[in-house]
């Protein structure tokens, strides 16, 4: 991995970090997972009826929501 990649990552887990530090004790990162599941039946909904414009503003939380549990475990010092 070239020296750019590899500062990209640090600094996105870096934010994510300080971003997941904020959130309050009652959201665990098992409850993040399991919110992003739950968006998993309205995307594809929305997929398998053609709608591709929702599906993909369902999509980009469920994404960000992927990116956060793991930075909110370790923030939290839980294991998902």
């Amino acid at each position: 991995m070239g020296k750019l990649a590899k500062r990209f990552f640090e600094l996105k887990e870096l934010y994510l970090q300080r971003l997941s530090g904020k959130f309050p004790d009652c959201i665990s990162p098992n409850l993040v997972t399991v919110i992003r599941g739950m968006l998993a039946w309205p995307i594809i909904h929305f997929l398998l009826n053609e709608n591709y414009q929702a599906a993909v503003i369902i999509l980009i939380p469920a994404f960000l929501l992927d990116a956060l549990d793991g930075p909110l475990a370790r923030v939290k010092n839980k294991v998902t």
